[in-house]
């Protein structure tokens, strides 16, 4: 019977906490761009300038290039899904415009994106795809139909091409409190001719937060308003810059003690005053029944705390503020588990009253 009760309780938790549903809320997926074979990049300038809320932040990414030949050609192709607004690019300072690539492109052998077949090496259901990694064990599929192209005359030599757009930052929800992140893919970079120099700038508005980053430390020794990064090879397949903000001591003391914690002190509490009680009432009104008080402080006990239970959460959640993650799964469903508690609480306090009764009886004589 003992065994089949833990059985029953570990099922409940593990179904009053279950959440299907990712933790992940995503945000902006920013990738280099995808370069031709007759192109040289000869440095990436990657200006990543953050908003005060940090809900979103500016991109302006540089490259110098280099083209090995002259005449018209698409020298870069570029990611424009899932941004906020504002994607726009320059060539050598002037405004382009971006075209979504036809169809018509895929089914030719004379196809100017033949150039970049090297970059594009997985096909799925007659498409070209690239993996890319967004978070550890789950992979994306960048397709060539998604991506965005301008076809212009390109002289032999170097160029200049910037890119700039609004992101929208990732929010993490598997802790009580919101991560917030930025996440640049240099995953395209690994197929390039060849990888010059690249440079990284992170600017903070307001007040400089506490972030971390896969990037180790800026040249400057560590993150302030401004920072900056320097490197002449891949650093990593995917830039990371991760803000959690700070805890309040107080929800962070109740965050260490937990609800089932929280609920254990309040129902502990109440156990205490409710035998103090029932010691109380059994020594004024010895002759007298107390079965009113076991049965009424039976019902309430449990009660009050589970709803101690239920009302930490919203507590908790208050004293975090707006960053507060809310994910808590349906943790409203222990309500079940009520008549058990009930139960099994009445028969411990027949068993204490029994007590009580045999001491008082005892001094009597």
């Amino acid at each position: 019977m003992k065994a089949k009760l833990i059985v029953f309780f570990l099922l409940l938790s593990s179904f009053i906490f279950a959440n299907m549903a990712s933790p992940y809320r995503d945000g902006s997926k920013n990738i280099s761009a995808f370069s031709s074979k007759d192109v040289t990049i000869l440095y990436e300038n990657i200006v990543i300038h953050i908003s005060q809320d940090f809900q979103t932040a500016k991109f302006t990414i540089e490259y110098n290039i280099q083209s090995d030949v002259i005449g018209g050609q698409i020298p870069l192709l570029f990611y424009a899904k899932d941004y906020k607004y504002g994607f726009t690019v320059w060539l050598d300072g002037q405004l382009v415009s971006l075209q979504d690539i036809p169809q018509s492109y895929f089914k030719t052998e004379n196809s100017p994106f033949v150039q970049f077949s090297n970059t594009f090496h997985e096909i799925m259901d007659d498409c070209a795809y690239m993996p890319i990694h967004w978070q550890s064990n789950s992979t994306n599929y960048c397709k060539l139909a998604d991506l965005k192209y301008f076809e212009t005359h390109l002289t032999k030599g170097n160029h200049t091409i910037k890119v700039e757009y609004i992101a929208d930052a990732w929010t993490y929800k598997g802790t009580w409190l919101n991560e917030y992140s930025y996440r640049y893919s240099l995953a395209p970079a690994q197929y390039w001719k060849s990888f010059g120099t690249l440079q990284i700038t992170l600017f903070q508005e307001g007040k400089p937060r506490p972030l971390s980053t896969n990037l180790g430390n800026p040249i400057e020794g560590q993150i302030g308003a401004v920072s900056t990064w320097k490197f002449d090879k891949l650093p990593v397949d995917l830039i990371e810059i991760t803000y959690i903000p700070e805890l309040k001591p107080l929800a962070k003391n109740l965050i260490a003690i937990d609800p089932f914690g929280i609920m254990i002190l309040v129902g502990s509490f109440l156990f205490l005053i409710h035998v103090a009680f029932l010691i109380f009432y059994s020594r004024k009104n010895p002759t007298k029944k107390r079965n009113w008080i076991i049965i009424i402080g039976s019902i309430l006990v449990p009660a009050l705390m589970l709803y101690s239970y239920f009302v930490s959460y919203d507590i908790i959640d208050h004293l975090i503020g707006e960053d507060a993650s809310k994910r808590h799964g349906y943790y409203f469903l222990i309500i079940v588990i009520y008549p058990i508690i009930l139960l099994v609480y009445l028969a411990f306090l027949w068993f204490i009253n029994w007590i009580i009764k045999r001491k008082l009886s005892t001094q009597t004589v």
